[in-house]
């Protein structure tokens, strides 16, 4: 699966742009990605933007894996 870095676009997390222009590149709906990051406000800006999002909790990263698994079906 694909890695996107935003960060020479001058686009970056939690913009909204950012999630719309990671979408685009990956011609997916949102729907059908799961964004995961160890910052909540990116995650809910994900959510906002229609993507299913997952916390990466640092302090607990097994308990992390299983809910990348879990989103991931």
């Amino acid at each position: 699966d694909p890695l996107i870095d935003l960060s020479d676009t001058g686009l970056l997390k939690p913009a909204r742009e950012a999630y719309d222009l990671a979408l685009k590149l990956l011609g997916e709906p949102a729907e059908q990605v799961v964004f995961v990051d160890d910052q909540p406000h990116n995650v809910r800006a994900a959510v906002e933007a229609g993507l299913h999002g997952v916390w990466f909790d640092v302090t607990d990263p097994s308990g992390s894996v299983t809910r990348i698994e879990t989103a991931l079906g």
